[in-house]
């Protein structure tokens, strides 16, 4: 489900939904990049090594788009209509169609609570004493994240029925919602990550910007080749990513390849908001790691 989450997390959703804001007009937001994602982008190899479109369920992809965590609500029940998933605006503005997209709509929550505060301790964000916050311990011990975890896993299972919904007990809810407010208060506000955030912002920035200039020069196909004899990485694999979804007839010798049966949905590449709009799904799937080595590469000429 977490297919087209941008890199460097919520952070890195942000400063591409400004950028996708400015210039084509649209929010950016992971639920509805990943729908987009599995329908359009994420290809796969057939028995005879042709690359299609994954061609989901409506039920998986659902629950793709539904499963925003960051709504406080217990007893999830499926909807009962049907709509074009594409009609849907914001995070969160609809229930999942399933009853296995409501489980993943609650477990997505529980998963990223308990991993940021994994992540915070092995950084040294917080201390482990502080999590006492949440599960009081005899005096010394440390609380242990997969045993808080787990039991919240365990309620569900426990009090969840086709009659209350994916549920938890009060008790287990209220710790829930507990966990949020402390990493709210002592791991996505921290001054900590101030650093963080303004570098993933630079990387993402830079290298929006290195391939959107490329737009409006001439050729397009020329001016990716020419940037890539000076960053042979970020352009060389953005060509190759590019010609996947273009039409063929626009492509040069090089990139036509007769082992690709998927939706070409930039076209010929006709205007600036649909090169942009290359350029933002491109660096949307990329891990931090890539993204790193990418901006890496500019740095070093």
């Amino acid at each position: 489900h977490d297919l087209g989450h941008a890199p460097f997390g919520h952070h890195g959703e942000r400063v591409l939904d400004k950028l996708s804001r400015e210039m084509i007009g649209q929010s950016f937001w992971h639920e509805r990049n990943g729908l987009r994602f599995v329908d359009d982008v994420e290809l796969l190899e057939d028995y005879l090594g042709v690359q299609r479109n994954l061609d989901l369920t409506y039920a998986v992809r659902d629950g793709i788009i539904s499963h925003c965590g960051e709504v406080d609500e217990n007893g999830l029940r499926p909807r009962e209509e049907l709509c074009d998933l594409y009609d849907i605006k914001a995070a969160g503005e609809l229930q999942p169609a399933t009853w296995e997209g409501c489980v993943v709509k609650l477990a997505d929550k529980i998963a990223y609570l308990g991993r940021d505060i994994e992540d915070a301790l092995s950084l040294g964000v917080i201390d482990g004493k502080k999590l006492g916050e949440i599960e009081p311990l005899p005096s010394g011990e440390v609380p242990n994240t997969t045993v808080i975890i787990h039991g919240l896993i365990s309620d569900v299972c426990e009090n969840s029925s086709p009659e209350s919904g994916i549920r938890m007990s009060e008790e287990a809810f209220s710790k829930l919602k507990a966990i949020k407010q402390f990493n709210l208060d002592n791991i996505y506000t921290s001054h900590r990550f101030d650093a963080f955030e303004n570098y993933s912002e630079l990387i993402i920035n830079t290298l929006f910007k290195g391939l959107h200039s490329l737009w409006g020069k001439g050729d397009i196909w020329r001016e990716i080749d020419a940037y890539s004899r000076s960053y042979p990485l970020l352009g060389g694999t953005f060509r190759d990513w590019l010609g996947k979804y273009c039409d063929e007839d626009v492509l040069p010798a090089g990139l036509k390849c007769p082992r690709l049966a998927n939706r070409k949905i930039y076209g010929a590449l006709p205007d600036e908001n649909t090169y942009s709009q290359a350029v933002i799904d491109f660096i949307s799937g990329m891990t931090d790691h890539f993204a790193i080595k990418l901006f890496g590469e500019q740095l070093a000429f």
